[in-house]
């Protein structure tokens, strides 16, 4: 237990010097969030989770407070999301959903990657406090962030929805369809990720059109197909 208050203590302090932790920590403290350091089981490859449910955050001990530091951001920011009744929404159909769903994780995995780029680069923004060196690297954060969800993260949670609606097959009509697609414009695409980017000190990590270019916006679209042969249950 000792361990673990240390190891949190070490996470939250490097998350303290980066100004994007510094705010999220402020809100953490502001939304009474309870942030745990825990053993996970052996078959859990999580790194964290945030729980709406109790507005908890549990931290993966495997890791350590250097890289526990942008997973704790990620988490932070997933319960600012909750503040803001963006995760406990109702969609039109299941595809609307995973497209939804997919740019909630997207945006955190963003910040994940801002702080991982602030901590980066503490030495030299203090030997050089270049604002637009700073946008520069805000920016480029952004884009990595969502590229390491699209092409690593994404598929993984396309599974998980895979078997989410299997499961879900028999309780809605809305479930009797192998492909669960959503047409969705550039414009409404853009509005939820500015809606799901928005941080809690006012910068935005959708702001800069490049960011949520073409063919980030084309990946996170496309349609989840079931891998399970459906019957129709009725």
């Amino acid at each position: 237990m000792g361990d673990h208050a240390s190891k949190l203590q070490d996470t939250i302090d490097l998350l303290n010097k980066t100004e994007t932790g510094r705010s999220l920590l402020s809100f953490a403290r502001q939304n009474n969030t309870h942030i745990n350091i825990c053993t996970f089981d052996a078959s859990n490859k999580g790194r964290g989770y945030y729980s709406p449910q109790n507005n908890n955050i549990d931290l993966n001990d495997n890791l350590s407070a250097r890289d526990l530091a942008p997973v704790l951001a990620h988490e932070i920011f997933h319960a600012w999301q909750d503040r803001q009744n963006l995760l406990r929404v109702i969609m039109p159909n299941f595809g609307a959903y995973v497209v939804y769903f997919r740019l909630i994780e997207a945006t955190a995995f963003a910040v994940g990657e801002l702080i991982e780029s602030e901590l980066n680069n503490l030495q030299k923004d203090e030997r050089n406090d270049s604002k637009p060196i700073f946008c520069d690297r805000f920016n480029a954060a952004a884009k990595k962030g969502l590229d390491y969800f699209i092409q690593e993260k994404q598929p993984l949670y396309d599974e998980h929805f895979n078997k989410l609606l299997y499961k879900k097959i028999d309780i809605s009509p809305l479930y009797q369809s192998n492909v669960h697609e959503f047409s969705i414009d550039k414009d409404q695409l853009r509005m939820w990720a500015m809606m799901l980017g928005q941080l809690p000190d006012g910068r935005n990590l959708i702001l800069d059109d490049d960011v949520l270019n073409c063919e980030r916006r084309g990946q996170l679209t496309t349609p989840v197909r079931f891998k399970h042969h459906i019957s129709n249950p009725l």
